[in-house]
């Protein structure tokens, strides 16, 4: 049986991450090259990973090998490029800038705390240490998938994946429901059981699943080798890191207004629950509902959010037939899904992020409860609020009270 673990260092490629951070990665460059920021490590479980903290510390020095080759730069040029375009996604000096960069491991401190926990802190320009997030989860993750499911093989993967999509497509058939409509894309990077084990998945799912259906992946690496379509939207410390940067009340207006000052609405996926859905739909404005080709959904109860998105863009005017949802929190190919798709498939395009539930998915494995989120912008705390409470985070009481304040959050 094939091994689900490839030899030499996890991170092998700075393309090896998903595609939202290269576009968070120019934002930065563009609008906030002095900004300061701070970003933890949190398991969200009573795991164990201190043991590990040896072997995360050695891959994460080893980044610093990692360069942009020129085959990496032609392929970030490519990205977005139209005919007739001057550029695509990233323009020339963002590019140029790429050519030259490199991460510091010393912006990251490793080391186990006074809970025996594994900790780990970014710390350092906003530019630097960006990409320390992915591949920070993505190596802890494996090395602890190495410890926990040493003798994990690739049949067992593909069996368990095989049996998971004829089980939905089958009840598709049974609910005579045609799925040229949806799309489903990979988001599985950052708690990956290996690059293997994610490479082998994408590659089942782009054959298993009917045509146009599989629509690619947010890891760039993946998706060159396999001449996919890279996918990517917007994270949270977008929205979060604008608590400091801008006006409170209004940081979720700026940080909107500032992606389309940057991107000019492509890429144009709106991230709806930094301070909860229901305060975003209040700064989700006419002018950026229009700009924005869809809304991210990462927490929450799924209907009930695609109900309020429908019924918010109807208010503005708009026909939310012209805009898509795409649903992240957790996904799987499930009945779950396919009532989604019933549901709402004729009133919106509906898109599905699908993760650790294919990436990390061999027998006896549960997913590790990891996150590696923005604590602090320019020396002062930032937070999530959560649509799911057990997935906010905030580290000061007194600032994490006066957002909840301030934007109506439910106790």
């Amino acid at each position: 049986m094939r091994g689900q673990f490839r030899p030499g260092r996890i991170i092998q490629s700075l393309l090896d991450t998903d595609l939202y951070k290269l576009f968070t990665h120019q934002a930065i460059f563009e609008l906030f090259t002095d900004t300061e920021v701070a970003m933890q490590f949190q398991v969200r479980s009573d795991e164990d990973f201190s043991p590990y903290v040896a072997e995360v510390r050695a891959e994460v020095e080893a980044l610093s090998d990692l360069r942009f080759s020129q085959s990496d730069i032609w392929y970030l040029q490519s990205l977005g490029r139209q005919p007739g375009d001057k550029c695509g996604y990233f323009k020339p000096a963002f590019i140029n800038y790429l050519s030259h960069y490199k991460l510091n491991p010393r912006l990251c401190q490793i080391s186990v705390n006074n809970q025996a926990q594994l900790a780990i802190e970014a710390k350092g320009s906003w530019l630097d240490v960006i990409h320390f997030e992915v591949f920070v989860l993505t190596i802890v993750s494996e090395i602890r998938h190495r410890h926990c499911f040493p003798e994990a093989s690739i049949e067992q993967q593909k069996e368990c994946m095989a049996h998971k999509v004829a089980d939905f497509l089958d009840k598709a058939k049974a609910m005579d429901l045609d799925l040229s409509g949806l799309q489903v894309f990979d988001f599985g990077t950052r708690r990956r059981v290996s690059y293997t084990a994610h490479w082998e998945m994408i590659n089942y799912l782009r054959r298993a699943l009917p045509k146009d259906v599989f629509a690619g992946t947010s890891n760039m690496h993946i998706a060159r080798e396999m001449q996919l379509d890279s996918f990517g939207t917007q994270g949270h410390e977008w929205f979060m890191a604008h608590q400091q940067l801008a006006v409170l009340h209004k940081f979720q207006r700026k940080a909107l207004r500032n992606w389309i000052r940057v991107y000019q609405g492509d890429p144009g996926y709106a991230l709806t629950d930094t301070v909860g859905m229901d305060a975003f739909f209040r700064d989700f404005d006419r002018y950026s509902a229009k700009l924005y080709d869809g809304l991210r959904q990462d927490s929450g109860d799924p209907a009930l959010f695609a109900k309020k998105a429908i019924a918010h863009y109807q208010r503005l005017g708009i026909d939310p037939r012209t805009k898509a949802i795409i649903f992240s929190d957790a996904q799987d190919l499930n009945q779950e899904l396919l009532n989604l798709y019933q549901e709402f498939g004729q009133q919106v395009q509906v898109q599905v992020g699908i993760g650790s539930k294919f990436s990390a998915d061999i027998p006896g494995c549960n997913v590790p409860s990891i996150v590696m989120k923005l604590v602090q912008t320019d020396g002062y705390p930032v937070a999530k609020l959560s649509d799911s409470p057990e997935k906010s985070s905030c580290l000061s009481q007194a600032f994490e009270t006066n957002l909840k304040e301030t934007f109506n959050y439910p106790k």
